[in-house]
């Protein structure tokens, strides 16, 4: 499969997940995107692998992640890019200042 046709499934996936729809429901979610029974296994390990990655993360950075996300989709658009940005780099920046701070105390 290719990086594009992959990055494309997976898109549509997170957005199926988002409204509530099963990506893996074959009447729908995979008719409609024509996915083979190989792209199905693809997206199924990349998703997998998604959420162990996220569930590595330290909880300060998925709370930045989600707050980014959170912005995204309550602003379509660059605008909602540049907000999401702004205000999970802001976060980020925080945390830094945070644990800096924390650093000196010892």
């Amino acid at each position: 499969m290719s990086k594009e046709r992959r990055h494309e499934l997976l898109r549509a996936a997170a957005e199926a997940m988002v409204d509530g729809r099963d990506p893996f429901d074959g009447p729908s979610f995979l008719s409609e995107h024509h996915v083979a029974l190989e792209e199905c296994f693809q997206m199924g390990e990349d998703i997998a692998r998604a959420i162990r990655i996220y569930l590595a993360l330290p909880e300060d950075e998925r709370l930045a992640l989600g707050v980014e996300d959170a912005a995204r989709h309550a602003i379509p658009g660059p605008e909602g890019e540049a907000l999401a940005r702004f205000v999970g780099g802001g976060i980020r920046m925080q945390n830094v200042v945070n644990k800096l701070g924390a650093g000196r105390k010892r």
